[in-house]
C-alpha cells in the first residue's frame, strides 16, 4: 500500500477484503479506503458462487464501479487457486476498462488478467511477492515495513530491558509449550529482564498454564488488557518481542522491534521478513514442511514434533542476542 501511495500520490486506493479480514484503522487514513465483500459467510461460502450475501456484496460494488470504474485492478492473491481464480472473473467483469494484473504461478491463459506476475519461491515473505505486484504498475520494489502509530509505552518505567512475550497462536500446534514460555520469563526476570506478556481475550484461560507469578515488576501480565493502540504502543517502546508466529509478532515486526518468532507448522511467506532485527527460530524435523512451504496437516497434528524440538535453552540465547546493550540502550 505504501509503495502505490508514493507511485501515486494523487490516486484514491480501494483495499477490497473479505468480510473477516480486518484492517488496522491507522491503514485506512488519507486516500486509502477499505471495503468488504462477504465472501466467506457459512460453511464453503467460497465454494458456492450463488451465495446470496456474496452476490449481493459483489453487486453493490459492481453498481459502484458502474459509475465510478477503477483504473487499475490488482490481485494481491495467487490466481493459481480456482476459488480465488473465480473471484478475479466477477471482479474483472464488474472493471471491464481497468487494466488488471495478478499474481499467478504458470502462464495462463489468464484471459481476465492484462499481466500475470510470478508470486516467487515459497521461500520468500509475502510482501516481497506483494512488491512485485506493485511493479507492475511502475511502484518501487524496495521492502518498507508497514507504518505503526507512534504512541508512549502504557507501561511504567523499568531500570533494565524489557521484553514483550506473546504465548498464543491461532491454533494448538502453532504454539511453544506455554510451561516453556514461563521457564523463559523466570530466567530472564532473574537476569533483570523484565517481561511482559500480551495476548487477546482468548488467552486469558491458558495463563495459569505459564506457571508465572506476576508481580506487576519483572513479570507483567497484560493478556486481554491492550486494544491495537494499546499493542502497539507496547511493543513499539520494547527492547525485543518473542512470540510464537502470529499477529503480535507482524506488529512487533512492523514497529522496527527485534523480534524472535518460533515458528513449527507456519510458511515462511508469513514469518521470513527481509529485515535485520527478524530472527525466525525453526527445528527441521522429519516431516518438516518443503522448502518454506506451510505444514499441509498442521490443523489436526496429534504430536506437534515442531515445536516441541525447539529447546529452551535455544530461545534464551536468541532473546539475549536479540536485546540491545546496556551501552545501546
Amino acid at each position: 500500500m505504501a509503495a502505490l501511495e508514493e507511485r501515486y500520490p494523487r490516486a484514491r486506493i480501494e483495499l477490497i477484503t473479505d468480510a473477516a479480514d480486518r484492517v488496522p484503522p491507522w491503514m485506512l487514513e488519507g486516500r486509502v479506503a477499505q471495503r468488504t465483500l462477504a465472501l466467506r459467510r457459512g460453511p464453503d461460502a467460497w465454494r458456492r458462487p450463488g451465495d446470496s450475501e456474496r452476490g449481493a456484496s459483489l453487486g453493490a460494488l459492481a453498481k459502484d464501479w458502474a459509475t465510478a470504474p477503477p483504473d487499475v485492478l490488482l490481485f494481491a492473491v495467487d490466481l493459481t487457486d480456482p476459488i480465488f481464480r473465480l473471484l478475479a472473473a466477477e471482479l474483472a467483469k464488474a472493471a471491464a476498462n481497468a487494466w488488471r494484473a495478478g499474481l499467478a504461478y504458470g502462464r495462463g491463459p489468464f484471459a481476465e488478467l492484462h499481466a500475470v506476475i510470478e508470486p516467487g519461491p515459497a521461500t520468500e515473505h509475502e510482501s516481497v511477492r506483494l512488491l512485485r505486484l506493485a511493479a507492475a504498475v511502475g511502484a518501487h520494489s524496495g521492502f518498507r515495513l508497514p507504518r505503526v502509530p507512534r504512541a508512549p509505552s502504557p507501561l511504567a518505567p523499568w531500570p533494565g530491558p524489557t521484553l514483550v512475550v506473546h504465548p498464543g497462536a491461532s491454533r494448538p500446534t502453532k504454539r511453544w509449550p506455554l510451561a516453556r514460555w514461563g521457564e523463559l520469563a523466570a530466567r530472564l526476570s532473574a537476569e533483570g529482564i523484565r517481561t511482559v506478556v500480551v495476548g487477546d481475550q482468548a488467552d486469558h484461560e491458558h495463563v495459569p498454564d505459564l506457571g508465572i507469578d506476576f508481580d506487576d515488576g519483572a513479570l507483567v501480565d497484560r493478556v486481554g488488557a491492550l486494544d491495537l493502540l494499546g499493542l502497539a504502543a507496547v511493543l513499539g517502546g520494547a527492547d525485543a518481542f518473542a512470540g510464537n508466529d502470529s499477529f503480535p509478532f507482524h506488529l512487533a515486526t512492523a514497529a522496527g522491534t527485534p523480534a524472535l518468532v518460533l515458528v513449527g507448522p507456519g510458511a515462511d511467506r508469513w514469518s521470513a521478513y527481509p529485515a535485520d532485527h527478524v530472527t525466525v527460530l525453526r527445528e527441521p524435523v522429519i516431516c518438516s514442511p518443503h522448502a518454506g512451504e506451510e505444514c499441509p496437516v498442521y490443523t489436526s497434528c496429534s504430536h506437534g514434533a515442531c515445536m516441541l524440538s525447539i529447546r529452551l535453552e535455544t530461545v534464551v540465547n536468541a532473546v539475549r542476542g536479540a536485546l540491545p546493550s546496556p551501552r545501546a540502550r
